[in-house]
């Protein structure tokens, strides 16, 4: 468990950053050959507070709500890009990333759900 937590460490920063940038990059290409950008940015940050509060939470019970509000909130942002990419030509390099990067965030928080529920509860 201590490897897995170790690996979704770093995971989750490096996913969040990747989420980022693929804001900058290239997002779609419209059907006249106009490629466009992210039009939403709010999209893109709102994974770097929640590390800070996952990353502060110290009660498990507290951690796995918050991990599991989160989860429920990427696969919502998962969804509406994927809806978005539905209506345009082609998803370019952004939109790849950007589908990775919440993928991988989810898939990070869901482990730290069964993580923290599965830690012995304090004595203290």
């Amino acid at each position: 468990m201590q490897s897995i937590g170790r690996l979704i460490n770093f995971a989750q920063p490096f996913a969040s950053i990747l989420l980022g940038l693929s804001y900058f990059l290239p997002f779609y290409q419209s059907a006249n050959g106009t490629v466009r950008y992210a039009d939403e940015w709010g999209l893109f940050f709102w994974t770097i507070p929640v590390l800070v509060i996952i990353f502060k939470v110290s009660n498990r019970w507290l951690k796995a709500a918050v991990c599991f509000l989160s989860a429920i909130g990427g696969l919502l942002d998962l969804f509406l890009l994927t809806v978005l990419a539905a209506f345009k030509s082609t998803p370019l390099i952004g939109f790849h990333i950007a589908r990775m990067s919440i993928i991988i965030l989810v898939v990070s928080w869901l482990a730290l759900i069964v993580i923290s529920l599965s830690t012995p509860k304090d004595k203290n």
